[in-house]
């Protein structure tokens, strides 16, 4: 008996391998055309392949963009929107429908398309701001209300109060010894909000001419702020806690650079006339009993 069984499994094989060959070539083609924005080719090349492959939330994308680069907004929106229900990045691809929908006219629509947008997480500020394919949208209350949530997209730590607690400690200080404010000034501090306002930065100086520095961020996972301070002492101050009772007051660890730990806590206290008291403690006996360390009084320049 012949066993054709063989020959025919590699034709089989031969076909597929064929087939797949030939869709890659198509996709590669379709690639080159839209890199080169030859949109008309690319059109046809894309809609092909949602023919074949109607999953490709990529290949409908680049449809949608093909037809909109031609000014044919009405072809696009179908494209662009499979594309959406695709999962294609959907900020980007509702920023596109709304764009659309804009050129159109249809204003309610791209009003409707930008919150869908935002909602999905769209924060490029810059882009929206400057798209003067929103210029007649921007009188409209609605399109000030989606500014501001992009800009919350994009920097969700200034809309949130638990970071903007200790907010009242930024600027450019004179320190004094807050006992003594008449005396000779300790040193100089600059507190500067880094990271979209999610993080403080301090820069210390003091008088004799020692230098050191602390990131102040607050954990959303432990719900405290943290403070780390280096400085050219060596020493290490690891401490967290919250603004309360009027207060930031943050627990820990001073350390030595020969690893030894001391109980370590500060009080930022903002007062009235807008100034900032910074007062140190330290305790030898677990927190039983506390003796000060520093103390200092914060008085804005200018």
């Amino acid at each position: 008996m012949i066993n054709i069984q063989k020959p025919i499994n590699r034709l089989v094989l031969f076909l597929i391998m064929a087939t797949l060959t030939m869709a890659q070539s198509n996709k590669d083609a379709a690639n080159q055309f839209y890199n080169d924005k030859n949109w008309e080719e690319a059109a046809r090349s894309y809609s092909e392949i949602t023919k074949e492959e109607p999953e490709n939330s990529q290949a409908w994308y680049r449809l949608g963009s093909s037809y909109f680069n031609l000014t044919k907004y009405k072809e696009a929106l179908p494209a662009f929107e499979t594309a959406n229900e695709k999962g294609f990045f959907p900020f980007f691809v509702r920023y596109q429908i709304a764009t659309t929908y804009s050129l159109m006219n249809e204003n309610e629509n791209a009003m409707t398309w930008l919150g869908k947008a935002v909602e999905a997480g769209y924060s490029n500020v810059s882009q929206i701001e400057s798209d003067a394919n929103f210029d007649k949208l921007r009188n409209n209350p609605k399109f000030a209300e989606l500014l501001e949530g992009v800009k919350k997209n994009a920097t969700p730590c200034e809309y949130d109060d638990n970071y903007r607690k200790f907010d009242f400690w930024i600027g450019e200080w004179e320190v004094y010894n807050y006992q003594n404010p008449d005396g000779p000034q300790q040193g100089t501090n600059i507190i500067t909000k880094i990271n979209g306002g999610c993080a403080l930065y301090e820069s210390w100086t003091s008088s004799a001419g020692n230098v050191g520095s602390s990131v102040n961020y607050y954990n959303p996972a432990t719900k405290k702020w943290r403070q780390l301070w280096t400085a050219t002492g060596g020493y290490i101050v690891d401490i967290s806690g919250n603004f309360e009772d009027g207060a930031m007051r943050l627990v820990g660890d001073l350390i030595s650079n020969d690893g030894s730990k001391t109980d370590f806590r500060g009080t930022w206290t903002p007062l009235e006339d807008g100034n900032v008291r910074q007062f140190f403690e330290t305790s030898n006996d677990g927190g039983n009993t506390w003796v000060p360390w520093f103390d200092g009084l914060y008085v804005k320049k200018n």
